[in-house]
């Protein structure tokens, strides 16, 4: 996970997010399956924040009235208005996000948002429809600095890295809409075997 690395990296990390909804897993499934636990009270957080430079507000704690759609938005299997809303109501308000967004046409309405509120961000979504960068297709990006957002398109070929199929982005042996598999592969270490992605 992005988060787990920046953070060690060095940069503090306020990651807010949630269970799946609309894809095969979310965050929250994946850090609950690595053993992290996901009702930490605000003190808590906050600790977690100064200790290890990462924390995770899981969503529902922090806003309760999402808990309430969770079933719909399960029930209707597709991305909804809450998938785009959700990284703008992060409660720690940070100055700098990367934010993922599956649809080509919100994602740069994100970015814009995120300018008139003078953060610095990226907004990211893969060609290939991935909310995130993708290793699959070239990658679209809405760079965020200061109140204006320049579009711009990356490549892993430019880092040095081979294009992967679709199906190499999956996680580990288990079925990929499983949270143990996702965490299994945020739990590799060098000399395992298993895609590099």
């Amino acid at each position: 996970m992005a988060a787990i690395v920046v953070a060690a990296a060095g940069i503090p990390v306020v990651k807010h997010g949630g269970r799946s909804s609309s894809s095969a897993c979310g965050s929250a499934d994946v850090l609950e399956a690595l053993g992290v636990s996901l009702a930490l009270s605000p003190a808590a957080a906050a600790r977690c924040l100064t200790e290890a430079n990462i924390c995770y507000l899981f969503a529902p704690n922090v806003h309760s009235g999402l808990r309430h759609a969770r079933p719909v938005r399960r029930a209707l299997s597709v991305p909804t208005v809450i998938n785009y809303i959700a990284p703008l109501v992060n409660p720690a308000r940070p100055r700098a996000a990367c934010v993922g967004c599956s649809n080509a046409y919100v994602a740069p309405v994100l970015a814009q948002v995120l300018a008139d509120r003078g953060c610095s961000a990226l907004v990211v979504r893969g060609h290939d429809g991935l909310d995130e960068i993708s290793t699959a297709a070239p990658t679209h990006v809405w760079v965020v600095t200061g109140n204006t957002v320049t579009p711009t398109t990356i490549d892993a070929a430019e880092f040095g890295l081979p294009r992967s199929a679709p199906g190499d982005l999956r996680s580990g042996d288990a079925p990929p809409t499983t949270p143990p598999s996702h965490a299994g592969s945020s739990k590799a270490t060098p000399g395992r075997s298993g895609t590099p992605y």
